[in-house]
């Protein structure tokens, strides 16, 4: 949060709103009552702008600032709090602009340089941002906050252990300060070191038991080392100290669905949904659990929901395709042939549209071959698989699907040589060995006998 300069800050937010509509009409009214000195005029139309900033009224601080700069252009206070009502409004660009002027002025003035940075972070400009920060460190090397900051956008950056090094400066500074445990945390987690996340969040937690990012946090830390249990009771805690907090059902719903409790999952999603309709996450999610389920048609509905919103998620696309298989091997096993390809066809195209937004996509690939397969289309299929296998050279199951169709085609050699490949990475594949043996027994028979 952008920071004023006042001594009286404290004082004016702890006034009720009505005497601060009393102290901006007595200034109004002491000022309309006789001549009063340029300096009088700045200092006290200065005062009415940090009332008015104290009152959350910006637009209303932005006149007084202004009135009191056209007294007294060289105030550094004056600009350096019209860009903090800048930046509570969100003009960045515009609030930026006023701290450059205070520090044009004073040059010193490291809060000003301090938000500046701020604002800069939140215009995504994260490497001046950083650069803002040094600035007010050299001026003010124990400025905890500067390094706190410096650290979310090295963070922001992906330069996790420098972040963390700026975190622990923060705290040998300030040793409660909770927000800098909370995100050294989530950048030791991004640096795959859990166990130590969790040690942050719970420090953090020490001196802000309500803290439900580090609750949150927590629970990310958790799910990732497959402690699932655990990571729902972080989620619901952070959720009852925030109930807006709708990234928490929706992670609750994604450990459910590691668990397999696909039912409790859509019950979580739609916790999340009903906070924030349009998630797109928890809308995507909810159609993985409920194809899970086997409900087809409306795993596509939410799928269809989220690509409403975002049309190139290719996840989406990659799962609309797969429950719109589903769907045509289930209307196939009903002797609806027509229905599943026209429902199969649209599965195909789906995955089609999923690889045009990310060619990499070896899901999709495989998705599609697995599709193509169930068209009796072999070739195709086959094509797909090896896309796939180049990808991720280690999906056992795509080498067993292409080993199927190369059964089919006849060419049992190429099949037997997929199957092997599928029971190297997974030695226990009893389809697979089952597979073999009988492609090995079709190769022999098909052998012409020599006398």
């Amino acid at each position: 949060m952008a920071k004023p300069e006042l001594t009286e800050w404290d004082e004016y937010l702890n006034w009720t709103p009505q005497q601060r509509r009393d102290r901006i009409l007595a200034i109004d009214h002491f000022l309309s009552s006789d001549r009063h000195s340029p300096d009088a005029i700045s200092y006290l139309r200065f005062q009415q702008g940090n009332v008015y900033l104290a009152d959350q009224q910006f637009e209303g601080a932005i006149a007084c600032y202004d009135a009191a700069l056209a007294v007294q252009p060289d105030d550094p206070d004056a600009l350096h709090n019209k860009g903090v009502a800048l930046d509570d409004l969100g003009r960045y660009e515009a609030a930026i602009a006023s701290y450059d002027g205070a520090l044009a002025i004073q040059p010193d003035k490291h809060q000003s340089l301090y938000n500046k940075g701020l604002a800069l972070s939140n215009l995504g400009r994260y490497e001046a941002a950083i650069a803002s920060y040094d600035g007010a460190l050299a001026i003010q090397p124990d400025l905890s906050e500067a390094l706190y900051s410096k650290g979310v956008m090295l963070s922001n950056l992906g330069h996790y252990e420098a972040a963390i090094a700026c975190y622990d400066a923060a705290l040998a500074i300030q040793p409660d300060y909770s927000d800098a445990l909370n995100n050294k945390g989530v950048a030791l987690s991004n640096l795959g070191r859990y166990e130590a996340a969790i040690v942050c969040h719970d420090a953090a937690l020490t001196f802000s038991p309500d803290n439900h990012q580090a609750l949150y946090n927590k629970g990310l830390a958790l799910g990732n080392l497959g402690r699932y249990e655990a990571a729902i009771t972080c989620y619901d805690a952070a959720l009852a100290f925030n109930p807006n907090y709708y990234e928490a059902p929706n992670n609750t719903g994604n450990a459910l669905l590691k668990l397999g409790r696909n039912e409790e999952a859509v019950a979580s999603y739609d916790a999340s949904l009903a906070i924030r309709p349009d998630y797109l996450n928890a809308l995507y999610n909810k159609g993985v659990a409920l194809l899970n389920l086997g409900r087809y048609e409306a795993a596509i509905a939410c799928c269809d929901a989220a690509l409403a919103i975002q049309p190139n998620h290719p996840d989406a696309l990659n799962s609309t395709g797969i429950a719109l298989d589903s769907l045509g091997h289930k209307l196939q096993k009903e002797g609806r042939d027509e229905e599943a390809l026209v429902q199969l066809s649209k599965g195909i195209a789906c995955y089609d549209a999923a690889l045009a937004i990310n060619p990499d996509m070896h899901e999709a690939f495989y998705n599609k071959g697995n599709t193509l397969l169930r068209l009796n289309r072999y070739e195709e299929a086959v094509a797909s698989y090896d896309v796939a296998l180049a990808l991720k050279p280690d999906k056992y199951e795509a080498f067993y699907n292409k080993g199927i169709a190369l059964d089919v085609l006849g060419h049992y050699e190429e099949a037997i040589a997929c199957y092997d490949a599928a029971l190297a990475i997974q030695p226990d594949l009893q389809v697979a060995i089952n597979n073999k043996k009988a492609a090995l027994q079709k190769r022999d028979s098909s052998r012409p006998w020599s006398t």
